[in-house]
């Protein structure tokens, strides 16, 4: 079974910006800092990040071969 968040929206400059960041408690969708909460596609996981490999990918009506997606995962314990 495939998890998937899903957000429509149109990236229309090379200098957009979609920033996706959620926990259990949080979740918060923007494009260029505006919220795009009302375009999460029912039916999207909030699938989690596990220790090891993760298969992530980023698809769209017309990605082109410069598109690009960053992935940061911060732990949830403090490096005391």
């Amino acid at each position: 079974r495939s998890e998937y968040l899903q957000v429509t929206c149109t990236l229309s400059s090379p200098t957009d910006h979609l920033q996706l960041q959620y926990n259990k408690d949080y979740l918060s969708v923007t494009l260029n800092g505006v919220s795009q909460l009302q375009n999460v596609i029912m039916g999207s996981d909030y699938f989690r990040i596990v220790p090891g490999g993760n298969a992530i990918s980023l698809t769209g009506t017309s990605i082109s071969s410069g598109s690009y997606a960053t992935v940061a995962y911060y732990s949830g314990y403090a490096l005391a």
